[in-house]
């Protein structure tokens, strides 16, 4: 891929990531309780099944990471250029090396975390709400 195609798709994805970003902020701030407080199994459930898509995909995002990143080490078209957090300079190997050992843990925790959001969408899945008798209108 030449160097040009590479900053396009940079800012592709980087828009992507933001994105994303903002989406689950902006359902952060209307599902986190500080509205009525009440949040019903059926919108509940509604948000853990997108949750757990949004943990499957968020995962093949992490798995390809440190191959994309291998993969750029060996690409005739770019020289990698690395530093350490000190600035000391540093061969792209060490940092890609531990960005894939850190990526790893993020995999096992996002793959744990899909499989107990399915278990908390499973449990609450026959539940569902109804007015009071006494709060229904004549």
């Amino acid at each position: 891929m030449p160097y040009d195609a590479l900053i396009t798709q940079d800012e592709t994805i980087t828009n992507a990531a933001n994105a994303a970003c903002d989406a689950a902020q902006q359902l952060a701030r209307l599902a986190n309780g500080n509205r009525s407080h009440l949040l019903p199994a059926p919108t509940a459930y509604t948000i853990l099944g997108n949750l757990k898509v949004l943990l499957g995909h968020l995962n093949e995002v992490v798995d390809f990471v440190p191959r994309g990143l291998n993969a750029c080490r060996d690409h005739p078209d770019i020289t990698i250029t690395d530093a350490s957090p000190s600035g000391v300079p540093r061969k792209p190997e060490t940092s890609v090396k531990i960005a894939s050992d850190a990526l790893a843990v993020v995999y096992s925790a996002l793959a744990r975390a899909l499989k107990y959001a399915e278990l908390a969408q499973q449990a609450i899945n026959g539940q569902g709400y109804e007015p009071c008798p006494s709060s229904k209108s004549a």
